[in-house]
């Protein structure tokens, strides 16, 4: 059977149609999956910079409540600071910065091959303070050669906290016999050491009584008492242990530090 001219005809345009359109296809294909490609890492590493990011505001904040006497009076000697996350699959870095602006607002910003992120968060870690128009001073009380150290407190808190348990260290040495916080004797005891590590202060749990309630926006004219006058001097390391509930549930710490000439 012969096959005409005409149907030799559309027999070859429709080869040239179908492999015209079997190239756009293949260069549609071969664009996807260069773009699949590049966009792939692009969004690895946007993630990675969004969770490195995330990670360096809870560092900012735990780092600003481990000093809160510093990060209340002076939050600018704390910040920006930059560190590095080690991951399984690498090791990437936030830069934190702080602006006092809308109550103090911490900045955690990464940068992860093509990815970066920035995340925001106002912040208030420090929930106790020491008063800062009346800073920590010695007094004069006390019987006999025993002396007190007075630490004004102030709550920054919307609400009571109920503070169970002090931890003491100081840059020399120290005997620790009472504890009052404002009117309130929380312990006592017999000339017990304290600490020279402020890495690893010596617990004052509360004997006398569960826990002291400090009210919203209150100042303390608390006081501890050491066993002899140059035991009062050096720089004081303290961390209160409380929660915002009496039956002390979800505790929570923080470390002020002063210095009693």
């Amino acid at each position: 059977m012969k096959i005409g001219r005409n149907e030799r005809g559309m027999s070859l345009i429709a080869l040239v149609v179908t492999i015209s359109l079997l190239g756009v296809i293949g260069f549609i294909m071969s664009s996807l999956m260069v773009r699949q490609q590049e966009t792939t890492p692009r969004f690895l590493d946007s993630t990675r910079a969004l969770y490195t990011a995330q990670a360096g505001i809870e560092w900012a904040t735990r780092y600003a409540k481990s000093d809160c006497t510093t990060f209340a009076t002076n939050p600018s000697s704390l910040f920006p600071q930059t560190r590095s996350l080690s991951t399984p699959a690498g090791t990437w870095s936030f830069t934190v910065s702080y602006s006092s602006g809308s109550g103090g607002t911490i900045t955690s910003a990464s940068t992860v091959g093509y990815g970066s992120r920035s995340v925001s968060s106002t912040v208030n870690p420090c929930e106790i303070i020491l008063n800062p128009s009346s800073p920590p001073y010695k007094g004069t009380g006390g019987s006999g050669e025993q002396k007190k150290v007075y630490f004004p407190l102030i709550n920054n808190y919307t609400s009571n906290l109920y503070v169970y348990r002090i931890d003491l260290a100081k840059s020399s040495s120290g005997r620790l016999n009472e504890f009052y916080l404002g009117s309130t004797h929380v312990w006592t005891g017999s000339s017990v050491n304290i600490s020279t590590a402020p890495g690893s202060p010596t617990p004052f749990p509360f004997s006398l009584v569960s826990y002291y309630t400090l009210p919203s926006g209150s100042t303390t004219g608390s006081y501890l008492e050491v066993q002899a006058t140059p035991e009062t001097g050096g720089t004081w390391y303290m961390t209160i242990y409380y929660s915002k509930q009496t039956d002390l549930s979800d505790p929570t710490s923080l470390t002020l530090s002063f210095v009693i000439p």
